[in-house]
């Protein structure tokens, strides 16, 4: 995979691979490093570390938080609050 996310095999087909890497590109530009992604085939979380060092998160809710501390992913049944 030319991006680094993780992420089940089963969401790599052509409906999610084009928006993970929305995703993906969208958090790299905000923080700089790439972001983690968990994902399942019903939910994801994925976050990334801002350059003022809170996190970037966004779940499977589609709502974006910007989260103070440590990074709110686990797995992919993490939730951004």
């Amino acid at each position: 995979m030319d991006i680094l996310v993780y992420v089940h095999r089963e969401l790599l087909n052509d409906s999610y691979s084009s928006q993970i890497k929305v995703l993906h590109d969208d958090l790299l530009s905000h923080s700089g490093v790439d972001p983690t992604c968990y994902a399942s085939l019903t939910s994801y979380c994925s976050s990334s570390v801002l350059f003022d060092g809170d996190w970037f998160c966004i779940d499977d809710s589609g709502v974006p938080e910007k989260v103070s501390s440590v990074d709110p992913c686990e797995d992919a049944g993490s939730t951004c609050k």
